[in-house]
């Protein structure tokens, strides 16, 4: 069983590959999303005795995604049996101590991590000064590498290979997850500076590429509902590029997924780009 959480699409791609490759089942951690966090409820999985365990998800600031922890601590995990768990999460440069958070969410629940990867995908961060999209050049090599390294990370997990562990922590990991991480979890992890231009064509697809529901219509023009991710999903979907995150994303590109990774499709049950 494989659960994922992917913004703008590059992490769904590479759930689908590892799907595929494994012969696998694939959740959305997004579709329980709302009901987490209207309903309090708690999601319930019931694992075969043999059956792997995996999650992919994007890096946000060299960390996992907050919506992913969250998904941790509230599902709950029937029939486990030490099942081997695994994770793989995608990244435009380095991951600092992604996979450290990520096993210590797990071991609080009391489940040991068995393997973790990280990946290279195209930049899509552009909320920042200094940060944009790759070349093309760059987002193909990226792919077509992902693409092929795939292969060999779905041979090692049907291998169940233990304290397995390939991951591109970079220079300063710890500065990194532990200090900058949680500045900008506090300070820039906020949906205000978002604002919708006059080019706005009031199509709704900034609401249908949210993957969390953050967004909404009000006389045509997006909302932001103050749940936001900062997977910034809407600012590169937007057909009209009317979307601007401040001035923070002005003059710069946007990052179209059709565009490197072709369509998309999956055995889960979600309808939406993600």
């Amino acid at each position: 069983m494989i659960f994922y959480f992917s913004g703008t699409g590059n992490t769904r791609w590479v759930a689908e590959r590892i799907c595929r490759l494994l012969d696998d089942r694939l959740y959305s951690i997004a579709d329980w999303y709302t009901d987490m966090q209207t309903q309090d409820i708690q999601p319930v999985f019931t694992f075969e005795p043999d059956e792997q365990i995996g999650f992919i998800f994007p890096v946000y600031s060299w960390g996992p995604p907050a919506i992913v922890l969250s998904f941790i601590e509230k599902m709950r995990w029937n029939g486990y049996n030490g099942n081997y768990t695994y994770f793989i999460c995608t990244c435009g440069d380095d991951i600092g101590l992604t996979g450290s958070v990520f096993r210590q969410s797990l071991k609080q629940k009391g489940y040991p991590l068995h393997a973790g990867f990280s990946v290279f995908m195209p930049n899509t961060y552009v909320a920042l000064p200094g940060f944009n999209i790759d070349d093309p050049a760059v987002s193909r090599h990226k792919v077509d590498q992902t693409r092929g390294r795939l292969q060999s990370i779905a041979e090692i997990i049907k291998k169940r290979m233990n304290h397995h562990f390939e991951l591109h922590e970079g220079q300063f990991p710890w500065l990194k997850s532990h200090i900058i991480r949680p500045l900008f979890n506090r300070f820039l992890m906020t949906d205000k500076p978002f604002k919708a231009t006059e080019a706005c064509i009031s199509c709704g697809r900034c609401v249908q590429v949210c993957p969390v529901g953050n967004i909404h219509l009000e006389k045509g023009r997006p909302l932001w509902s103050g749940q936001c991710t900062s997977c910034l999903s809407c600012f590169h979907h937007c057909p009209a590029n009317a979307i601007q995150f401040g001035n923070q994303t002005k003059g710069k590109a946007q990052y179209h997924p059709s565009d490197y990774l072709g369509k998309t499709d999956s055995k889960d049950t979600t309808d939406r780009d993600r």
